[in-house]
């Protein structure tokens, strides 16, 4: 039981969890990066448009590359803004960083069962009974039941609706 079913199962779940870590804290990471990117880009447009407005204002450019140009540059001047918001607001309420720290907290906390497990299989037989074996499952257990219940009462509190 404890090499067959019971340590593959800690194991499998520790990964996936330092898996699942690793990937919401890229997702929050990256999130804030296009959304800050997306900021900066709004203030380089504004920028070049201010730029094109003095050229054309000393008469280097003409009115219909200018009326052209004009156009794209507020297109642009609202679009970056509003996409980095959406992005800054999918990184807040999606809290991917909190539930990767729920999940390293998880993988840590298998990883010590998994200690337990290499350590019960290193001792002599006579230490490897049913209610050693028990007591790691039952540990495995509520690990993974508290992770769930976790998740639960991060969910249970969050506003779903969408403030309009």
């Amino acid at each position: 039981m404890l090499t067959g079913l019971i340590a593959p199962h800690v194991a499998a779940q520790r990964a996936y969890h330092d898996a699942k870590a690793q990937r919401l804290a890229t997702v929050h990471h990256n999130l804030d990066r296009m959304s800050e990117r997306s900021f900066q880009l709004a203030v380089v447009a504004a920028a070049l448009y201010l730029a094109l407005a003095a050229v054309h204002a000393a008469g280097l450019v003409g009115d219909p590359l200018f009326g052209g140009l004009t156009k794209a540059f507020t297109f642009l001047g609202v679009a970056l803004p509003t996409f980095g918001g959406c992005l800054a607001g999918i990184r807040f309420f999606g809290d991917f960083e909190r539930f990767a720290a729920i999940s390293r907290i998880t993988a840590a906390k298998l990883g010590a069962v998994d200690a337990r497990i290499a350590l019960l299989l290193r001792a002599p037989d006579t230490a490897l009974d049913y209610d050693a074996v028990a007591a790691l499952a039952h540990a495995a257990d509520d690990i993974v039941v508290s992770e769930i219940e976790n998740w639960q009462a991060v969910f249970e509190a969050k506003q779903i609706t969408v403030p309009a």
